[in-house]
């Protein structure tokens, strides 16, 4: 087979290759076993050989190939992971951010909880979340909801080091 790119053709062999040494310096497992599906191939066993040796599926070790093939050692690579789209539109995560920001702020002690959060989303913005969601949106928008104890608004600094005090004399 044959990659085509800009009037280039680029062939990909397994005899170019030594895969046991690239697999030995791979950090990722998947890749890992890739490369090894393509030692065997390598080698002159047959896909179902490949696939009982290394304990995978023969559809596995078919599409390990056909990727290798088209796209060469990049093509072993897995594929960036998305999830799930979130159910508060993009456009809005913005308004978002600006509007918890701001009511944290005018808090006098603590933090707004992810409970409180999903019902703000719920009645401002009219989406349902859970709260796995509502800490998933967080995490994406970088806003983090782990801090240390907060303070009381009404503690007494001057007083806990008197206490300090009294107490190592």
């Amino acid at each position: 087979m044959y990659y085509t790119f800009l009037m280039t053709t680029i062939k990909y062999n397994l005899q170019d290759y030594d895969f046991v040494g690239l697999s030995h310096r791979e950090t990722k497992p998947r890749t890992r076993i890739r490369l090894l599906i393509l030692a065997h191939l390598k080698d002159g066993k047959t896909q179902e050989q490949t696939a009982k040796s290394l304990k995978t599926s023969p559809s596995t070790v078919k599409l390990t190939y056909k990727r290798f093939k088209k796209y060469g050692i990049s093509g072993l690579n897995d594929l960036p992971k998305t999830g799930a789209n979130f159910k508060l539109p993009k456009d809005q995560h913005e308004e978002f951010k600006k509007y918890i920001l701001e009511r944290q702020k005018q808090r006098e002690g603590g933090r707004l909880t992810g409970y409180e959060i999903r019902d703000i989303i719920k009645d401002k913005w009219n989406v349902n979340y859970s709260l796995a969601g509502v800490y998933r949106l967080l995490h994406y928008l970088e806003l983090s909801w782990i801090s240390s104890r907060s303070k009381h608004p009404k503690q007494d600094e001057e007083a806990q080091e008197n206490f300090k005090k009294k107490l190592l004399s």
